[in-house]
């Protein structure tokens, strides 16, 4: 969990020059500004990288809510990231071609989905969730070393009520073998540049990252995610449809218990620096 109001964003991510701190004039906080910061070193990222999120195994499932005070234009996020590498989860890109190439196309596009909206789900201030699921279907090993294979799951929106704007897709029986099933980065990639006059490169301001498990999501698809108060402590509560997944369990482990008064048991949890905080929760 980062927060921009209180963190310090050399502790969370990858350095580089397009990293800022602000001042906030509608709540009297912070934000961090990302912008493009085109490189021909290699060795230097150009976009942003958590160094925080990695290392839970992939059969937890991830959920990442991002809080943007503004995002537009050309960016991607990666569930799953690795700075040079090749790991990808849920992958979500929405284009302006009007800030590329000079042509009248938006569109946002999610790497499972078959389904392309016709514009720019991420324009203004907006929070993003996505959520991924990698459901083991067969493993095995061979000469580079142990692997699985998944069945795979995306979802990605404005939230995840019925009245949020999403994309949603599925890879049964991806053929791809993992070798390392564990969870990299969040990699979240501003590109292009900011306005049709090609002169200021294109630019995210970020409020707060919070990432969470859910190993509800390979049973029974991704369900709805509310924030809850109950004796004066916030937490996260999974619907799918009007049912409320009030347990889940991992094996024999409790993992969530919706009715747990202390509210102490998963980690499901939505950390003390951020609640209270009027930032327009969508989800």
């Amino acid at each position: 969990m980062f927060d921009a109001n209180s963190d310090t964003y050399s502790q969370y991510f990858m350095n580089y020059s397009g990293l800022s701190i602000n001042n906030d004039s509608t709540d009297d906080g912070k934000f961090l500004r990302a912008r493009f910061v085109p490189s021909f070193d290699t060795g230097l990222p150009s976009s942003l990288f958590t160094t925080f999120a990695s290392g839970q195994p992939l059969t937890n499932n991830r959920v990442i809510a991002v809080r943007f005070k503004h995002v537009s234009g050309n960016v991607a996020v990666n569930d799953n990231g690795t700075f040079l590498g090749s790991t990808i989860g849920s992958y979500m890109m929405q284009s302006d071609f009007n800030l590329l190439y000079s042509e009248d196309i938006k569109e946002t596009m999610l790497n499972w989905s078959s389904t392309v909206k016709q514009y720019c789900m991420f324009e203004g201030a907006k929070t993003l969730v996505m959520a991924s699921s990698f459901d083991t279907y067969s493993s095995g090993s061979d000469d580079e070393g142990d692997w699985r294979q998944y069945h795979l799951h995306g979802r990605v929106g404005t939230g995840t009520s019925i009245t949020s704007d999403y994309l949603e897709g599925f890879s049964r029986n991806n053929p791809s073998k993992f070798y390392d099933n564990n969870y990299a980065e969040i990699e979240i990639s501003p590109t292009g540049y900011a306005t049709t006059d090609f002169e200021e490169f294109n630019y995210f301001d970020l409020k707060w990252i919070l990432i969470f498990p859910s190993p509800l999501f390979a049973a029974n698809g991704i369900p709805t995610i509310t924030v809850t108060e109950k004796d004066s402590k916030h937490g996260i509560r999974l619907y799918k449809g009007e049912h409320e997944y009030t347990k889940a369990y991992k094996g024999s482990m409790l993992m969530w218990d919706a009715n747990d008064e202390t509210m102490v048991d998963t980690g499901l949890h939505i950390p003390d620096k951020i609640i209270n905080h009027n930032w327009d929760w969508v989800f």
